[in-house]
């Protein structure tokens, strides 16, 4: 285990690039916006992508006229936006139980699942249960199924799994005891396969986000002492605990980095700092964390998404320093090291918008389903709408607004034959603050060497093969890429 202050850790990505370009910030662009209303109050909701490119959104959403009751719905949009169809289900318990979606994924024959928490009628064994809904194409439920273990069984996370079945991870217990780890594995049709618990009978312990890999399964897990990963088989035996580093923090999200070799954990102290926790599961000894948008006051991040090249996307809210309701979507673009790259916020005097999900598209625009707030004088809300909202920060493959014009950003080659990397400057660069440093997956630094030439060549014939990555700082910026070691 170790701390880096500076973030220097780069993971392995299957795609390799042999030539490289730099990409810079440009302004704001929405390339569609859609909003939903029908006099309810959207909560947050998930956000998926089909096989054919429509989008589900799913939420609960509460009647104005009665906050004690509620209904989970599934929204279907096409590429553009436009509205398809919109089903909505209630609890068995009845109308005025709490109905609460935490998942949402695709499923077999282009349907879609989702994950519910629903209270059990009076006089059942069972106080709460986890249940999956899955909807067909054309929005018919083809089949909803309760789950549970204990009294009070929650579930915070599902996932598809390779034989077109799900796995559901949250918590069971049973109320005069605290509880434990919950982890079901269903098939295809929604069928329990096996369910399970984990756990200490004197902690609260709970899995906030499960991972599937060829091998099993990555719990993330909250509990009142520590937060850790815990590794299942795919026969659901536990395998092994690992602690992060950090005290007194919460999980919010984790995602795999694309290798399958690592995963990003997404977790907030309690005193408010926000931390990116990389954990190489691979090499259990290899645990960093890096603090992130320490320089953002008042951000409260809610996910963490790989993006296509292999670094990450984060959504959240920016909150309000006054007294008013006026929250603002925030996004931040994290690069594979962790490092920032840049951010973003909407912010509108007369709107308050929270974001819930963020999916990147892989050519540049992110697709966020939100919800948007009409704010009166005083800054009250009113008027709660769904907000479904497309759009690109043109950050890909753009020439950098600081450099004269003519000029060109420098480029990296890499020639497999004679293992030698090549950089070529432009003329515009100050030779004077210039160095090329490389580091190998696990983001210890092999090379760091000066430039003072617009041209320079380093061989590689000494070094193991894999996938390396690079910086190279010029002008004060920061120019990073990768490059694949062949020594067949």
């Amino acid at each position: 285990m170790k701390k880096n202050p500076r973030p220097t850790m780069h993971i392995v990505c299957k795609a390799v690039f042999f030539f490289l370009t730099a990409s810079f910030a440009s302004a704001q662009e929405i390339i569609l916006q859609s909003e939903f209303s029908d006099a309810n109050y959207p909560t947050k909701t998930k956000l998926v992508k089909d096989a054919n490119s429509n989008y589900l959104i799913s939420g609960t959403v509460y009647p104005f006229a009665n906050f004690g009751s509620n209904q989970a719905f599934l929204m279907k949009l096409d590429e553009n936006g436009n509205f398809q169809w919109k089903k909505t289900f209630s609890s068995n318990a009845g109308s005025d139980n709490i109905l609460m979606v935490t998942g949402l994924q695709n499923s077999a024959n282009n349907g879609t699942a989702v994950l519910v928490n629903d209270p059990e009628p009076f006089g059942s064994a069972r106080f709460r249960d986890a249940r999956v809904v899955n909807f067909s194409s054309e929005g018919d439920i083809q089949w909803d199924v309760h789950y549970g273990k204990k009294e009070i069984n929650f579930g915070n996370d599902l996932k598809r799994t390779s034989d077109n079945g799900f796995v559901v991870c949250g918590l069971t217990g049973d109320m005069d005891c605290a509880n434990d780890i919950l982890l079901i594995k269903l098939d295809s049709l929604g069928n329990q396969e096996w369910i399970k618990s984990y756990g200490n009978a004197f902690v609260e312990e709970q899995s906030m986000h499960v991972t599937v890999t060829d091998s099993g399964y990555i719990l993330a897990v909250n509990s009142n002492s520590i937060s850790y990963l815990l590794f299942v088989s795919l026969d659901g035996d536990s395998l092994q605990k690992i602690d992060l580093p950090c005290f007194n923090c919460y999980i919010i999200s984790a995602t795999l980095y694309p290798s399958g070799n690592a995963l990003a954990i997404l977790s907030r102290e309690n005193f408010g700092a926000q931390r990116l926790i990389i954990s190489y599961y691979g090499l259990l000894d290899e645990i960093i964390w890096y603090p992130i948008l320490e320089n953002e006051q008042n951000v409260a991040i809610f996910d963490l998404v790989t993006d296509q090249d292999c670094g990450f996307i984060t959504c959240g809210v920016k909150l309000p320093t006054d007294n008013s309701e006026n929250y603002d979507i925030f996004l931040a673009k994290l690069g594979f090291g962790s490092e920032l790259k840049w951010t973003h916020a909407w912010s509108s005097s007369s709107r308050s918008e929270m974001i819930s999900s963020v999916l990147p598209e892989g050519n540049g625009d992110y697709t966020l389903s939100a919800q948007s707030r009409d704010l009166d004088q005083n800054g009250d809300a009113s008027n709660y709408n769904l907000l479904f909202l497309k759009t690109n920060p043109g950050l890909i493959n753009e020439t950098p607004e600081s450099l004269p014009i003519n000029s060109e950003p420098p480029k990296v080659f890499f020639d497999q034959k004679i293992s030698e990397v090549k950089v070529e400057l432009p003329v515009s660069v100050d030779k004077n603050f210039c160095a090329f440093r490389v580091f190998d997956p696990l983001g210890r630094e092999v090379l760091d060497q000066k430039i003072f030439s617009y041209e320079a060549s380093f061989g590689f014939n000494d070094y193991s093969a894999g996938i390396y990555f690079f910086e190279l700082e010029y002008n004060h910026k920061l120019f990073s890429g990768k490059f694949y070691l062949n020594k067949n």
